[in-house]
């Protein structure tokens, strides 16, 4: 039952991926920004982000008025990811 309410103990960190981070210079975060970032992440002791829109929209309401729910706004999506590529630090042992 505990294991189910995992979310009530963990640091979930809310990420604007367009304002986080930019990998290629073009001003505008992006995903590839967003993984060379992720162990710095894990670092402060996050345990799960929670990426706000990056579908695409007409942006009317701040990216929340979506266009298509499965594809992802050209702005984020200039580097091609992998997030196999990512490996997860190893969890360490720490005294709570």
């Amino acid at each position: 039952m505990i294991e189910d309410l995992w979310y009530k103990n963990a640091v979930i960190y809310n990420l604007d991926l367009e304002t986080f981070m930019d990998a290629n210079g073009d001003g505008v975060g992006d995903f590839e920004g967003l993984m060379r970032l992720l162990n710095y992440l894990h670092s402060l002791g996050v345990d799960t982000v929670w990426l706000a829109p990056f579908q695409p929209t007409p942006n009317r309401d701040n990216g929340y008025d979506v266009l298509d729910f499965y594809g992802v706004d050209s702005r984020g999506a200039r580097a091609a990811i992998s997030w196999r590529s990512w490996s997860r630090p190893k969890a360490t042992a720490s005294a709570c």
